[in-house]
């Protein structure tokens, strides 16, 4: 986690720190672990010299999936259709 924060001279780092997920790592599908990884994200923050909410955490790529979907062009009356009415109304749709 890193947290920069501005200065005269442009940015420097507020706080700075690593979290070592225990092995095994930490799937999405598993929800006690991710539990236990927030946890560790908290007390870091907490403990690690950061303040307010905004801060840049990066995730090993192995713990993330990731996949490409193609998806067919929709004609804009049934992109509205299709989405849900709030969601319409807070894009201006």
């Amino acid at each position: 986690m890193a947290q920069l924060r501005a200065c005269a001279g442009g940015l420097e780092v507020q706080a700075l720190a690593r979290i070592d997920v225990p092995s095994g790592g930490v799937r999405p599908d598993d929800s006690g672990r991710l539990d236990m990884l927030a946890d560790l994200i908290a007390r870091k923050a907490q403990s690690g010299g950061f303040s307010g909410r905004r801060v840049a955490i990066a995730i090993d790529d192995r713990m993330v999936r990731t996949r490409s979907v193609r998806q067919p062009r929709m004609p804009l009356s049934e992109l509205e259709a299709a989405a849900h009415p709030s969601l319409a109304n807070a894009c201006n749709m």
